[in-house]
């Protein structure tokens, strides 16, 4: 049987399978009663617990999710769309599908939009084959400011959270 010399393993198999330091053996060789099934890139296989969808009509961003400020939280993907009619008076000149990665303000989607112009319904889908890690405690938004006409903003995402990664 081999033996087990990495000590984070050691350390993960007694977290995780919450082992009593103080009264139980940690198993140190494979096989001998504990066999360890490690995830090799375990943000791959994870199931999305997160699935929100949100609309808005009214001016200003439309958050769509905010992450929790004690667990990581993975973006598998995400969809926007909008309409807008020739008397939206929209602003900033886009409408932004944002969040916050790694301490930075990050565009994931942006769509030009013209002021006082009529524009169809207009959309897009985004997936990351390897899911994105959004900061904890961040807003997940759509953007967008007007103060006349009407704009209908629609954003979806999926996603899972992952309890004290890093904590």
């Amino acid at each position: 049987m081999a033996t087990i010399y990495n000590s984070d393993l050691s350390k993960e198999l007694v977290d995780g399978a919450k082992i009593q330091v103080s009264s139980d053996k940690i198993p140190n060789q494979l096989g001998q009663t504990v066999v360890p099934v490690m995830e090799v890139n375990p943000k791959m296989l994870r199931i999305c617990n997160v699935a929100k969808h949100s609309v808005q009509l009214t001016t200003g961003s439309l958050t769509v999710f905010t992450t929790s400020a004690y667990n990581d939280f993975y973006l598998n993907s995400a969809y926007v769309e909008f309409i807008k009619d020739v008397t939206c008076d929209i602003a900033t000149g886009s409408i932004s599908f944002a969040t916050t990665i790694n301490g930075v303000a990050t565009r994931l989607l942006d769509f030009p939009v013209i002021t006082a112009t009529a524009q169809p319904l207009v959309g897009a889908a985004i997936s990351f084959p390897v899911p994105l890690k959004i900061d904890r405690g961040a807003a997940i938004t759509l953007s967008g400011t007007f103060t006349a006409g009407v704009l209908v903003r629609s954003c979806g995402i999926t996603g899972f959270t992952v309890d004290n990664i890093n904590a």
